[in-house]
């Protein structure tokens, strides 16, 4: 598989503002965006054993170049402003061998492994302009930054058919991770995770449960890292060397039924205890960045609803209905 996309954005906006105090201005704000982006990969699968084998590559290139401009004009004259240019590059590479054999003795067995290589390049020169069209540099923490990330992440899952419309499932993966920044701050960590999932499904006419659990691990966003400013929203975001993934036990109970025919009712209740609570803390120079909190729970519940409305005379119409919860 091959494809390539590029996109661009550009924006011009003259705005007229009125302060309670002060001459009436026209703020201009300039916004260009141009990216590409590149993937190629494959997969190939062959007989082994008992069961088949398969290998699935991936590469995938990002390129992002961003370039900004907010100018405070009164009667034809520019009070000040800021401008701000971004290039950054992304790059990740994945490898994911799979062992697989189907039912023999009544456990369908998988076998595997992921190793992802990570990269971030970001550079940001953010300026002050004065009355007179100078730009003064304004520093900003991890405005140039390298982000890199080697993962490794074997796996094993089996399912086995309990009985009459009973089946379990079992999973356990273990993740390690290296992380690295480099350039306006340096930190390294290594970073392991054990995360085994179970579920149990039930399904007797028109009636489907399921219980599961699992430890989930959150994919840390690599632009959480860098500082960049918002010139459209006057506010600057700090970038955190330190930040790690939010990790939860994720446990869900769902029932699901035949509705009129064609039609399905489902029910969820859910927990979800969190550890390392990703959001916002403040950091240096008076910036707030991403960053991990304590513990902290998700409580969920979520109705959903597809009916046929055949039976009151409208053929071939369906209605739906969503309801959601999130304490």
């Amino acid at each position: 598989n091959l494809s390539y996309a590029a996109g661009w954005f550009r924006l011009w906006q003259d705005n007229l503002v009125l302060p309670a105090a002060g001459p009436v201005r026209n703020d201009v704000l300039e916004q260009a965006f141009d990216g590409h982006r590149f993937e190629v990969g494959g997969d190939i699968t062959r007989p082994l054993g008992a069961g088949a084998v398969k290998l699935v590559l991936l590469a995938t290139r990002t390129e992002r170049d961003r370039s900004e401009l907010a100018l405070n004009q009164s009667g034809g004259a520019v009070l000040g402003g800021f401008s701000q240019a971004q290039d950054m590059t992304e790059a990740e590479s994945l490898a994911r061998l799979v062992w697989t054999r189907p039912s023999t003795d009544g456990w369908t067995l998988e076998l595997g492994g992921e190793l992802v290589l990570n990269r971030l390049d970001s550079a940001v020169e953010l300026a002050e302009i004065d009355g007179d069209g100078n730009r003064v540099p304004v520093d900003l923490p991890l405005a140039n930054a390298v982000v890199r990330e080697v993962r490794a992440e074997p796996f094993v899952n089996l399912g086995r058919v309990l009985g009459s419309g009973l089946r379990l499932d079992l999973g356990l993966t273990f993740e390690r991770s290296r992380l690295t920044v480099s350039g306006d701050a340096t930190a390294e960590r290594t970073l392991s995770y054990l995360k085994p999932k179970a579920s149990m499904d039930w399904r007797q006419g028109k009636w489907q449960l399921q219980g599961s659990v699992q430890r989930t691990v959150n994919q840390l966003n690599f632009g959480d890292f860098i500082s960049l400013a918002e010139l459209s929203n006057d506010r600057v975001n700090g970038g955190n060397a330190d930040l790690v993934p939010q990790t939860a036990w994720e446990f869900l109970l769902s029932a699901q039924s035949q509705l009129l025919g064609s039609g399905v009712l489902r029910a969820e209740l859910g927990v979800n205890l969190v550890q390392k609570v990703q959001d916002r803390i403040p950091v240096e120079d008076g910036l707030d960045a991403p960053g991990n909190l304590g513990s902290g729970r998700v409580y969920i519940a979520r109705l959903n609803a597809d009916v046929p409305l055949d039976r009151l005379g409208l053929k071939g119409a369906r209605a739906t209905a969503k309801l959601s919860i999130y304490d």
